[in-house]
């Protein structure tokens, strides 16, 4: 499971859905460099000012995240300063590149996300002189430094916009979060633990009198935070086309295995509802499989 594109996912369904500009998996000027993410909006959108933990930033947030199946070093911190100046530098036309939207210092700032257990280095906070503004968000002081956060997730999932990052936190968080998401019936953090922790969720929902209903899970938000292909196994080909569409799901998965797992009336029927195009491109694949 590849944690970091699914946290890089969730953030930016999440924070676009309330205001905010996200890219997610920003190759930097076709150099195989890649940013995690950048959130743009931070100091413009006031709306939700006090509901995520990038507020200490500038209002565009240059940003690295890091799952407890990593490991985090020394290097890691320089990385993203790094990626942060090269960022800049493209911005302003270095690099045979014409300048689009130039970033300034004080417009910008890193944020390195750490998941689960994952610490500050000692070594790192003296070099970083990293002072805590509250608990979990920790903000460089030394000298040289761009505008620098790093934030615990475990510390700070009671952010509203953040909740969803408990299912990248240690064990307990992720039990809390979870447990957050069957009292409330937090839809879109319900269905992504479904997904990656199933057994945990039906268990503790049983427990609770609450039964989790596969139909009343956002399938979308799954497909879209984690990946067609995990879906699949977890909740059957046909109930992801009938949410995402017949053609996404063949992209993603073959025509074959569509046509050998939806029985034949029902594959009629969803192509009865599809664009006039998309049937065209399916006729022509089942010529070519000679059907």
């Amino acid at each position: 499971m590849a944690w970091d594109l699914s946290f890089k996912r969730s953030l930016k369904r999440v924070f676009e859905q309330h205001g905010f500009t996200v890219q997610a998996g920003v190759e930097l000027a076709n150099a195989r460099v890649y940013l995690d993410f950048v959130i743009r909006g931070i100091r413009a959108n006031t709306a939700y000012t006090d509901q995520h933990p990038f507020k200490y930033g500038n209002d565009l947030v240059i940003g690295e995240f890091k799952s407890n199946r990593d490991k985090l070093s020394t290097a890691d911190f320089y990385h993203l300063i790094g990626k942060y100046y090269f960022y800049w530098s493209l911005s302003h036309g270095y690099g045979k590149r014409k300048p689009q939207h130039p970033v300034w210092h004080h417009h910008a700032s890193c944020a390195l996300v750490l998941g689960g257990r994952l610490r500050i280095p000692t070594t790192v906070h003296q070099q970083f002189q990293f002072r805590e503004l509250e608990p979990g968000i920790y903000q460089a002081q030394a000298k040289e430094l761009p505008l620098f956060h790093v934030i615990l997730i475990d510390k700070v999932v009671h952010y509203p916009l953040f909740r969803f990052a408990g299912l990248f936190g240690s064990e307990p968080i992720l039990e809390q979060t979870l447990e957050y998401a069957i009292d409330t019936d937090n839809t879109f953090i319900k269905s992504i633990g479904y997904i990656l922790y199933k057994d945990k969720v039906v268990s503790m929902a049983a427990s609770k009198g609450k039964p989790i209903d596969p139909i009343s899970l956002s399938i979308r938000d799954a497909v879209e935070t984690i990946g067609i292909s995990r879906v699949v196994e977890e909740v059957g080909l046909k109930r992801v086309v009938e949410e995402v569409g017949l053609k996404r799901v063949i992209e993603e998965v073959g025509l074959k295995r569509v046509i050998k797992e939806i029985d034949r009336d029902s594959l009629i029927a969803i192509l009865l509802e599809e664009e006039p195009e998309t049937l065209k491109e399916l006729k022509q694949k089942l010529n070519q499989l000679k059907l």
